[in-house]
């Protein structure tokens, strides 16, 4: 399972003792996992409708057996007809102690020195399945949903299975592969056909962004009229990662990535 059952002694300070019914609120180990949070976003007034002038702000963090660490991280995704960036800015990261009260991560921000307008996590709990953390900006409290951040995990490169087809009377097969790294994501898809079973794959990189709901990736116009299969996310599932891919005939499947 991707979440396990953490133990008193892994997130708490040695003279902190965790009861069962929170260790079982908590269910789960956040220790060594990069977590990410959207905590804002930033819009700018223009004459006319501007999908591209706007960013969104997110929350980085790792957690230790002793301390977190948050960076702010500011996503900017441009858009027209034909091309898309993401623009990614990262601020200094902050290393914060912490402990478990109540079933709820407790962060210590009473030695941060920052800025008024900056995002200070407060709190995080395993809730209904979900990551939920308690953020402060600017006076004002908030309640986001954190997730584990898919770069940190598949960092090499995956593959997967997404069709099949005959040549010359022979059955082959149609694999895709996706490789992350932190600015794009490198897809292609590669056939092996028998005797040889060789693939060659057609490798093309294109920007990207996380949501709660997996890793989005972004085609221009021409990039999506060239190619026939087009991954369009990745998430995981119970400790497993997925992807969608839209087919030839515009029909979108899931399948199970693993790694190649």
């Amino acid at each position: 399972m991707l979440f396990a059952f953490m133990s008193n002694q892994l997130l708490a300070k040695q003279t902190f003792q965790i009861k069962k019914s929170e260790q079982e609120q908590i269910n789960m180990d956040f220790s060594q996992k990069k977590l990410l949070g959207k905590v804002g976003s930033i819009c700018m007034e223009t004459p006319n409708p501007d999908t591209s002038m706007g960013a969104e702000i997110f929350l980085e963090m790792v957690i230790t057996q002793t301390h977190i660490s948050i960076t702010e991280k500011t996503i900017e995704t441009i858009s027209n007809k034909d091309h898309t960036t993401v623009e990614r800015s990262y601020s200094k990261p902050q290393e914060f102690t912490y402990q478990m009260v109540n079933g709820k991560l407790m962060v210590d921000n009473t030695d941060k020195e920052s800025n008024s307008d900056d995002y200070q996590l407060i709190s995080l709990e395993f809730k209904n399945n979900k990551i939920i953390g308690e953020v402060e900006s600017l006076g004002k409290r908030q309640t986001c949903i954190f997730w584990q951040d898919i770069t940190s995990i598949y960092n090499g490169k995956l593959r997967a299975l997404i069709d099949n087809i005959k040549h010359d009377a022979q059955n082959g097969h149609i694999y895709m592969r996706a490789t992350i790294t932190k600015n794009n994501i490198s897809v292609g898809t590669g056939m092996m056909l028998p005797p040889c079973g060789t693939i060659n794959y057609h490798d093309q990189e294109f920007p990207y962004t996380q949501q709660v709901n997996g890793l989005m990736v972004y085609y221009t116009k021409s990039q999506k009229a060239a190619q026939q299969y087009r991954l369009l996310h990745l998430f995981l599932r119970n400790g497993k990662i997925f992807g969608e891919v839209e087919m030839p005939n515009h029909q979108i499947k899931e399948f199970e990535f693993g790694f190649q």
